[in-house]
């Protein structure tokens, strides 16, 4: 739609108006080139991101392992712990009754139970290491939140 006079007087009449309708077509003749670049330049973009894609997906499976290993590490130090502990729970028991009935003194009752004390505080340590590493290992797997740092009041 448009208008279409010889003169200035006439152009807004309407009797100059004209109306035109038609195909467009749009050859891309002369930008062949320009459209190869852009082929190029979104080939090497998705490239990029696959690649990053990898690299995320590499570094949350090296997580996984390592949690993993983790884990079955500190549950064989915690049965090798736990097995102490019955033994130190043993030497104790039989130092105490090596007192009762007046073999020995309460120096070696109070030895034995202060190596039962320490061995239960590496196994309570153990179990907390235990927690700590299945938290982790929920988080690589996916799961879980992302712990805040807490502010302390001085």
């Amino acid at each position: 739609m448009g208008f279409e006079s010889i003169g200035l007087d006439k152009f807004f009449r309407g009797s100059s108006r004209i109306y035109g309708a038609g195909p467009a077509i749009t050859l891309p003749i002369f930008d062949a080139g320009h459209l190869r670049s852009n082929l190029g330049q979104v080939t090497a973009e998705q490239d990029i991101q696959v690649e990053q894609y990898n690299a995320t997906v590499l570094a949350a499976l090296q997580d996984v392992v390592g949690q993993l290993t983790s884990w079955k590490g500190n549950q064989a130090a915690l049965a090798e712990q736990h097995v102490a502990v019955q033994h130190l729970s043993e030497a104790y028991r039989l130092a105490m009754l090596r007192y009762r009935e007046g073999l020995s003194n309460y120096l070696t009752v109070l030895s034995a139970e202060g190596e039962l004390i320490d061995q239960k505080r590496r196994e309570a340590i153990s179990h907390n290491r235990q927690y700590t590493i299945a938290v982790a290992l929920t988080h690589a797997l996916g799961g879980g939140v992302v712990p805040q740092q807490t502010v302390t009041n001085p």
